[in-house]
């Protein structure tokens, strides 16, 4: 190798060295900015739904609408298999919660901000009921109906404090907890049939966007 070669080499390798902190630092920091996104955690939870699904046959709805004339319900994601229905809701800010399964409202805050906000466990049960009475019109009884709210992985941004009957999880826990056995039970659940029929009935919509709270800024 020539002198100039050498020389070009040498600097190649001094600009990686110079570089590559600047390279990871910019990773980590539109990581970091991705997360506090809303649109986040949907899609991840989207995400891993599929994957897990795709191989086994499952389907994946999100963001389904539906409305029987007396009530408007939307549906974040929606497992479904052979095993039954997984109903999936997201806290989609980064912060901490507070609420039970009884409460009509839940307590956010984040340290700037603190709001009360509707209680996600109700509004899943008021969609897992409009469900079932879809499903028993349709003459298909007996489906096994769960519902789950995922939040931030984030342990030291984020907590949620919550009622034990309140089925809450952390998103990088989700792939472990789609591996428990109840999902690879078969209750005999005609997938195409239960999919099919749920699209038909109701509407996808885009996913809500979640604005900052306005009013209720810490002093």
């Amino acid at each position: 190798m020539d002198n100039d070669a050498m020389t070009w080499v040498l600097y190649a390798a001094m600009l990686a060295v110079l570089l590559t902190p600047t390279v990871i630092l910019t990773v980590l920091y539109l990581t970091r900015i991705r997360k506090k996104r809303p649109a986040y955690y949907g899609k991840k939870v989207s995400s891993i739904l599929r994957k897990y699904g795709g191989i086994r046959r499952f389907r994946v709805i999100d963001h389904l609408q539906l409305d029987n004339r007396k009530e408007v319900v939307v549906i974040p994601h929606l497992l479904i298999g052979y095993f039954g229905l997984l109903l999936v809701s997201t806290l989609d800010r980064r912060g901490s919660y507070f609420g039970d399964a009884k409460s009509a409202r839940w307590i956010f805050d984040d340290s700037k901000y603190k709001e009360d906000i509707p209680n996600p466990y109700q509004e899943n049960q008021q969609a897992i009921l409009q469900i079932r009475s879809l499903l028993s019109k349709n003459k298909v009884y007996n489906v096994p109906i769960q519902q789950l709210i995922v939040y931030d992985s984030y342990a030291k941004k984020s907590s949620c404090f919550v009622g034990s009957d309140v089925p809450v999880l952390r998103l990088n826990k989700l792939k472990g907890y789609l591996q428990k056995a109840m999902f690879d039970k078969d209750n005999g659940l005609d997938v195409e049939k239960i999919y099919n029929l749920l699209l038909e009935s109701g509407a996808l919509i885009d996913p809500p966007v979640l604005k900052p709270p306005a009013k209720s800024r810490k002093k």
